[in-house]
């Protein structure tokens, strides 16, 4: 493991990020606070994320918006113009019992059936879609 004292130069927020996951600490965003969690072998790196707070979140930002847009973008298209919209499908997979239905990845405690990426993405395509159909509604009532 790399030592991540005070140096000359701090390194990258995705430096600091990529190794706490390889060394099984996860560095989640609660609210405005950077919760990072896993084994205490580890505390100087997790020091070091912490010293880098801001640009680390802005990082994990970033990360989280990326992870929702791709979905989005597959999604959009399922919608259909009129009628039922169904269940909405981020990519096809196998899944376990603690895996999303909608893109296979593992989801967080606490969720159920869709990771929070698919359901933030799912949420936004049928919002999305929702004011578009009333706007076609709205354009038919004016002819």
């Amino acid at each position: 493991m790399r030592r991540w004292g005070s140096g000359a130069r701090s390194p990258h927020p995705t430096d600091l990020i990529a190794e706490a996951r390889a060394t099984g600490l996860t560095v989640e965003v609660d609210g405005d606070r950077l919760v990072i969690r896993g084994p205490k072998e580890h505390g100087e790196l997790a020091r070091a994320i912490l010293a880098a707070k801001a640009r680390v979140l802005a990082v994990l930002a970033e990360e989280a918006e990326a992870a929702v847009a791709w979905r989005v973008a597959v999604m959009a298209p399922q919608i259909p113009t009129t009628g039922t919209i169904p269940f909405l499908v981020a990519r096809s997979c196998q899944t376990g019992p603690a895996d999303c239905l909608s893109c296979g990845d593992p989801m967080e405690a606490g969720q159920r059936y869709v990771c929070r990426p698919c359901a933030e993405a799912a949420q936004g395509v049928v919002a999305a879609d929702e004011a578009a159909r009333a706007t076609r509604r709205t354009k038919g009532d004016q002819l």
